[in-house]
């Protein structure tokens, strides 16, 4: 493989992994909308903690290098730890 298509490849990945990142992100925001609408629900912190856990799960065994993702999954593991 040439060193240009190891950069393209790089390059692809790092698109894929923006791509990501802005579907995780406007995930949060989408849920954090709900989480708002229905906060006096008794059970809202279980159903988004349901709602996310599986993407919040991928996101920690993929390691993201934002801290905004690592913010969240330190909480969710607060929440409902493993």
């Amino acid at each position: 493989m040439s060193l240009s298509d190891e950069i393209d490849a790089i390059s692809d990945k790092v698109l894929e992994l923006e791509q990501q990142n802005t579907r995780l992100q406007n995930l949060v925001d989408s849920l954090t909308e709900q989480l708002e609408a229905k906060s006096n629900e008794p059970d809202a912190r279980d159903r988004l903690i349901d709602l996310v856990s599986e993407d919040i799960e991928w996101q920690e065994q993929h390691r993201a290098d934002s801290p905004k993702f690592k913010s969240i999954i330190e909480l969710y593991r607060t929440l409902r730890p493993r």
